[in-house]
């Protein structure tokens, strides 16, 4: 997602949710070569489809787990722990 692409996830990875949050790619049903098939095809046609994903999961990873913010949640944390 920090390159900016869209993601193709199973279902029954733990991926699944990070995708649809950020909305960031297509979740495939699991062990249907089908519907696998249907959702490459669904992006490979649609460039602005691929974009928008891109886009999202970029900016979400930059919002969520840049160096910055987890640098500052890792001072938080240990600002929180001092007595």
């Amino acid at each position: 997602m920090s390159f900016a692409k869209p993601v193709l996830v199973s279902d029954a990875t733990s991926q699944k949710h990070l995708i649809e949050q950020a909305e960031a790619g297509l979740v495939h049903r699991e062990k249907s070569h089908i519907d696998f098939t249907d959702k490459v095809m669904q992006l490979f046609k649609d460039d602005n489809l691929q974009t928008q994903f891109g886009e999202n999961g970029k900016q979400f990873m930059e919002e969520k787990f840049s160096w910055e913010m987890t640098s500052k949640k890792l001072i938080t944390l240990y600002d929180d722990l001092k007595i």
